[in-house]
């Protein structure tokens, strides 16, 4: 992922952007069409009482509206394509980022950064993208004033130069409020959801009606800060518009002055109206469009702060190199891990090679599934490197090398295929050979749509084993050369024990490192080392001959 992900979108879409800005030079100029004909008319027809002048000018109009129409039309498609280019270019950043940041305990990261690339987007896809481009149209639009005449040139400048200033005043006052509003609802939106996607636990324990009081005390807290800047931004805007009003009638008054002092013809009375109108009308709409302008730099913003604070990969982890010398297998090199200034693993230094399995033990708390992130890089070492085969995990092939069971069971939405395929294009015989290997595949032909039954994180199709079994076969797909299983047998009755311990065995006879986690005997017979952990430190580590299996 490139250092600057946003000045790199902004770069591959500056030619686009430059086409919108030389396309609304000529939807500017099919503006002025309407004013032109109106002074023609009234300075020229009306004067020479000629009905074939009235017709060629009234063609030459309807030719230039015409074009004009064609012309905003392409600029409106071309700004929905670089909204589209930006969201596209963003997403994978965006959503590497969310997961780091997630990783590194803020879960609203991710979904908090879809969104606001959702907000960038529709921006494009809105009024108020144009506003930028018709403000450069207004020192033009200025010009032609002083060229009909200076007061009317001076008045325009005045007015729009207030009207920027009542657009500045209504985004100093309100942005913050905004921001504090989007900060609070979103806080609110998601811890509703994580209660949500728990309803076992929230009903079991009666916790469904003190949930939803805090939901609507934390939604109504939000729901003021919003509305407070809501009310200062109409406020201003009632006060823009208002001021708009009287703009234009003061210069339709010093448009009537000039007239009667003979200084400007009638037609020029009419066509400054409409060129100051085409003036203001771009502040106007900064002013009506405030909270979508708002709302795409907060985005913005939030997501400059959340790509530039690489929240989740150390120096140590970015520049650790391949290693030939390194022995095949897993290999850690005082591997140590921190977490806001704690240390949860210390200098562990180990070797497990091909075809054997490291069972790892110890009490609540001494990092056990901190070393299992750790292995499979999901929390890569702040300290020290871990090798598979000699290569770093960061630079390795997780997805076809790396096969992980977290100690919480987690099935995202999609089928029993997807999930087992990790949501890869992936040959049925492959997904079938993975459920089988964690013997699911009958339990899987006897639901009702087979492998394209429909499961998510709170199925309740699946019984707790079921999902442990399933979250097996999803590790075991592809014969991944690591295979690390974080309290695989937690939830298993005898027959998903034996299941669990013939696919481990097919595992490493077919020459898989495996790393377990595990309190349970079940696997000590199978374990050609046992890691004890205590307080993040080796405190021991046993090597003995596993019990009833062929190694590779």
């Amino acid at each position: 992922m490139s250092a600057h992900p946003r000045r790199d979108v902004l770069r591959r879409t500056r030619h686009a952007l430059l086409l919108v800005g030389g396309v609304s030079v000529f939807v500017h100029l099919g503006t002025l069409v309407v004013p032109l004909y109106d002074m023609h008319l009234f300075d020229t027809v009306l004067q020479s009482r000629s009905i074939d002048t009235l017709v060629a000018l009234s063609l030459a109009c309807l030719l230039g509206l015409g074009l004009y129409a064609v012309l905003a039309y392409l600029r409106s498609l071309v700004l929905m394509l670089v909204g589209e280019r930006i969201a596209a270019g963003l997403a994978d950043p965006v959503l590497r980022a969310g997961l780091a940041h997630s990783v590194a305990g803020n879960p609203g990261a991710g979904a908090m950064a879809l969104g606001d690339l959702n907000a960038l987007r529709n921006f494009f896809t809105g009024p108020a993208a144009t506003t930028p481009f018709d403000l450069l149209w207004a020192p033009v639009l200025a010009t032609l004033l002083f060229l009909l005449h200076p007061a009317l040139g001076w008045l325009g400048i005045a007015g729009a130069a207030s009207l920027l200033a009542l657009s500045l005043a209504t985004d100093r006052a309100t942005l913050p409020a905004l921001a504090a509003s989007d900060a609070a609802l979103g806080h609110a939106v998601q811890a509703a959801t994580q209660r949500l996607a728990e309803p076992a636990l929230t009903e079991g324990l009666g916790m469904g009606s003190a949930m939803r009081q805090r939901f609507v005390h934390e939604f109504a807290a939000g729901c003021g800060a919003q509305d407070q800047a809501q009310l200062r931004a109409d406020m201003l805007g009632s006060m823009a518009r208002t001021w708009r009003q009287a703009l234009q009638g003061l210069l339709l008054a010093v448009g009537a002055l000039l007239v009667l002092r003979n200084e400007a013809a009638p037609g020029v009375l009419i066509g400054a109206n409409l060129i100051f109108a085409m003036l203001l009308a771009p502040l106007d709409q900064a002013v009506a469009s405030w909270r979508q302008l708002a709302a795409t730099r907060l985005a913005w913003r939030r997501l400059g702060a959340l790509l530039e604070q690489d929240a989740i990969v150390p120096p140590t982890a970015q520049d650790a190199a391949n290693d030939s010398a390194a022995p095949p297998g897993l290999v850690l090199r005082g591997v140590g891990y921190e977490l806001a200034g704690r240390a949860l693993l210390h200098g562990i230094d180990l070797h497990v090679a091909p075809g054997s399995l490291l069972l790892v033990s110890g009490p609540a708390g001494a990092g056990k599934s901190t070393l299992a992130r750790v292995l499979v890089g999901v929390l890569p070492p702040t300290n020290g490197a871990v090798l598979l085969d000699g290569t770093p995990m960061l630079q390795t092939n997780r997805a076809e090398k790396v096969g992980y069971l977290p100690g919480r069971v987690r099935l995202l939405d999609g089928s029993v295929f997807d999930n087992i395929a990790r949501f890869q294009d992936a040959p049925p015989e492959a997904v079938v050979t993975a459920a089988k290997a964690a013997g699911m595949h009958g339990q899987i032909g006897r639901m009702a749509e087979g492998y394209a039954t429909f499961i998510g994180p709170g199925t309740a199709l699946l019984s707790g084993g079921q999902k442990q079994r399933l979250a097996l076969a999803r590790a075991l797909f592809g014969t991944p050369r690591l295979l690390v299983l974080d309290e695989p047998d937690a939830s298993l009755d005898h027959e998903g024990e034996a299941a669990l311990r013939a696919a481990l065995v097919a595992a490493m006879q077919q020459g898989a490192v495996v790393v377990a986690v595990s309190h349970r005997p079940a696997l000590a017979g199978l374990a050609d080392q046992v890691l004890h952990l205590e307080e993040g430190r080796m405190a021991r580590l046993e090597t003995r001959r596993s019990e009833g299996r062929v190694t590779a």
